[in-house]
């Protein structure tokens, strides 16, 4: 039996992972059992399973083992909107949209917005499924004057991203955004947890034109078990 590379492992067991092989929540052979598995050191294993830990693929408890880490969604720095996140994890999205009308927020989002005080914004209330389970609970505030008469759109199907570009002629430019681990009660924590509190990654943002006009103001809250962010940062010199 030839002995594997760190490399081979890890991928070996990826694929193990995503093909089904290693279910969510299974627990690892032993390190033992793996070095005798791959004919490699003790060393080898544990570089490997480093590396699985930092892909976020394995979680470890100690004195207990190396266990399969349930698959998360991830949101990287790319502006998408949930319908798309969603596709491209391979996953279903589907949406129940509970409310779109016209509203006069708080003047905290006004001003966030650029708008006048007492001016009216589109409200979208929102909840979003990923394979029929709630993941998120969703508001947002739309700036009228850029998409008229928007209600006039299904969003159950239908992207907002993808609407506004094909019927507005707008595209975002920038997102600014602040995560946030929150406790939630209500409403909130009933539909993403079915518990009357619970603690959720709320998302609270804009997103901006090329000229810095606000699109839209929107405050996310995410099942913490199944979500993440992930930034890449670029040096720039």
């Amino acid at each position: 039996m030839s002995n594997y590379t760190k490399k081979e492992i890890v991928k070996d067991i990826k694929d193990k992972i995503k093909n089904g092989e290693l279910k969510y929540d299974e627990r690892l052979a032993t390190e033992r059992e793996l070095m005798d598995q791959y004919n490699v050191s003790r060393t080898t294993i544990r570089n490997a399973i480093a590396e699985l830990e930092l892909r976020r693929l394995v979680y470890r408890i100690p004195d207990t083992g190396i266990f399969v880490q349930k698959e998360i969604i991830r949101k990287t720095n790319s502006i998408i909107g949930f319908t798309k996140m969603i596709e491209d994890s391979g996953r279903i999205p589907t949406t129940k949209v509970i409310q779109l009308k016209k509203v006069v927020p708080e003047e905290k989002i006004l001003e966030v917005m650029g708008l006048e005080e007492n001016t009216e914004v589109y409200f979208f209330e929102r909840l979003r499924y990923v394979d029929d389970k709630p993941f998120l609970y969703e508001l947002t505030y739309v700036n009228p004057t850029k998409v008229p008469n928007i209600e006039q759109y299904d969003f159950t199907n239908k992207s907002f991203y993808k609407t506004v570009k094909e019927h507005y002629d707008i595209r975002p430019h920038y997102l600014q955004e602040n995560v946030s681990a929150v406790t939630v009660d209500g409403k909130i924590s009933d539909f993403l947890y079915q518990t009357s509190t619970a603690y959720c990654l709320k998302v609270e943002g804009t997103s901006h034109e090329i000229n810095d006009d606000v699109i839209e103001y929107g405050i996310s809250y995410f099942h913490a078990e199944d979500f993440s962010f992930e930034s890449v940062l670029v040096n720039m010199k």
